[in-house]
C-alpha cells in the first residue's frame, strides 16, 4: 500500500510538470538599456550596455486606471532585457518603464524622477505584419552621466558625419498614463 502512495504521488508530481512546460508566455517584450555618454537618444559607437537595469513592464486599464499587467525584467551583460507575459492585453494601455540602472556613473534619467517609457502593444489582434509573432520589441532605453563627454561625443559625432539637433526629451505626455 505504501509503495503505491508513493509512485502515485510521483506520476502526479510528473503529470503536473509535464503540463506546466505545455505553458508558453504569450508574448516576449525584449528591448535594451546603455548609457547614452552624449545624451543625444540615438545609438552612437560610445553608448555602453547597462546589467542589471531594472525594467518594469505595466498596462492599466484606460477606463478604471487600474493596473492590470506588472511585470519585472532586468537587464544582462549585453543590455539587453526579455520578459515574458502570459495573457492578450487588447485593450489595455501598456509599456516598459526604465526604472533603475545600477551604475553610479550613469543614472541620470532625461525625465528627472519621471519613468523613461515606451509603449509596447500585447495583443494578437494588432494586424502584426511584420512577422514578430510573439516577439514585441521596444525601442532602446537610456541612461545619461551627469556630465556629457563632450570631446568624446563630438569626434564620434564628426566620424558619423551627423551633427545632432538639440531637443528636448517629451516628458509631459509620461505623467498621464
Amino acid at each position: 500500500m505504501g509503495k503505491s502512495i508513493v509512485i502515485f504521488i510521483c506520476l502526479f508530481y510528473l503529470l503536473g510538470l509535464t503540463q506546466a512546460s505545455d505553458e508558453k508566455p504569450d508574448f516576449f517584450v525584449e528591448g535594451r538599456i546603455y548609457c547614452d555618454p552624449c545624451r543625444s537618444l540615438f545609438k552612437n559607437n560610445l553608448m555602453k550596455p547597462i546589467e542589471g537595469a531594472v525594467v518594469f513592464i505595466k498596462c492599466k486599464n484606460p477606463k478604471t486606471n487600474n493596473i492590470t499587467l506588472l511585470k519585472l525584467g532586468t537587464t544582462n551583460a549585453t543590455g539587453f532585457y526579455r520578459v515574458p507575459v502570459e495573457g492578450d492585453y487588447k485593450n489595455e494601455n501598456c509599456r516598459v518603464e526604465l526604472t533603475e540602472g545600477n551604475r553610479e556613473d550613469c543614472k541620470e534619467n532625461p525625465c528627472g524622477e519621471e519613468y523613461f517609457v515606451a509603449g509596447v502593444s500585447l495583443t494578437h489582434n494588432n494586424n502584426d505584419t511584420n512577422g514578430n509573432g510573439n516577439v514585441r520589441k521596444v525601442n532602446d532605453l537610456f541612461f545619461y552621466p551627469k556630465k556629457p563627454s563632450l570631446q568624446e561625443c563630438i569626434r564620434e559625432f564628426k566620424n558619423m558625419k551627423h551633427i545632432p539637433q538639440v531637443q528636448d526629451v517629451e516628458c509631459l505626455s509620461l505623467l498621464d498614463f
